[in-house]
Parts: C-alpha cells; sequence; structure tokens
C-alpha cells in the first residue's frame, strides 16, 4: 500500500472504511481531528496516516451509537484498535533501532 496523506482527509478516509457510509461527515471528521492529535509524525514517519486512518476507526466504534463497526469485547476493543496497537508495536520497533 503506497503511504497515506498525513493528516487524513475525510473523503480518503472514507474510500478506505466504507463499513461507516452511514457516520455522519461531522462525527467521521471529528474523529479525523482528534486521531490527528494523537499522531506524531516525526514517530510515524510515512505510516502517519495509515496510523491516523486506523485509530479514527476505533474512535468511532468507541463513539456514541458507533454500531457502525463491532466491537471485538466489551472492554472497548474493536479490528480497528488492534490494528493500530499492532502498528504502534511496529512503529516503535523501527524508532527504537534508529535510536
Amino acid at each position: 500500500m503506497a503511504a497515506l496523506p498525513f493528516p487524513i482527509d475525510l473523503a480518503t478516509w472514507r474510500s478506505l472504511f466504507p463499513e461507516f457510509a452511514t457516520a455522519p461527515d461531522i462525527l467521521v471528521q471529528s474523529r479525523i481531528d482528534q486521531a490527528a492529535l494523537r499522531i506524531e509524525p516525526l514517530v510515524w514517519g510515512e505510516r502517519s496516516g495509515e496510523g491516523q486512518a486506523f485509530l479514527t476507526a476505533h474512535l468511532l466504534t468507541l463513539a456514541p451509537g458507533g454500531q457502525f463497526a463491532r466491537l471485538q469485547s466489551d472492554k472497548g476493543k474493536s479490528t480497528y484498535g488492534t490494528q493500530f496497537d499492532q502498528m504502534v508495536v511496529e512503529v516503535t520497533a523501527l524508532v527504537m533501532r534508529v535510536i
């Protein structure tokens, strides 16, 4: 997959996650913005957009009325959050190798 732009825009994000088609644009954009605040491009590098995209999807599953996608458990885990957590491990490992 080619690197996604950071910050990711609504149209690009929607093309990656069509399962959220019924989520209102204002809700999705608010989670895109929220996720952008949690991604540090100096750490994430070319994976910044990808990290933001998956974190956005995870945050949407936790949103009130977040029935757009399933949670994996009642502990707040989602398939998107699991993917994001894996990316955190990979990005952290790369940063540690550079240091």
